[in-house]
């Protein structure tokens, strides 16, 4: 059960496509892969808002563990 980006993709294989470019970027894309999945789980409020809570602050927690960049973790807020 993988959520799909808008490109149809799961996220994971967005994300290692992600890291396999590298380079100057990386930062920026991680923060937009973050982006993407949280608005992803914005587009599933209508269904049940107590699992949109729990999706959003769990990819802010995924997020801060992943992410060394403390900087992208405090966006989140």
């Amino acid at each position: 059960m993988f959520r799909r980006d808008i490109d149809g993709q799961t996220y994971s294989e967005a994300y290692s496509e992600i890291k396999r470019r590298g380079g100057r970027n990386t930062n920026h894309n991680r923060r937009l892969g973050w982006q993407a999945l949280i608005l992803n789980a914005n587009a599933q409020v209508v269904e049940c808002v107590i699992k949109f809570v729990h999706r959003a602050q769990s990819a802010r927690k995924h997020a801060k563990k992943l992410t060394k960049n403390r900087i992208i973790a405090a966006d989140m807020d």
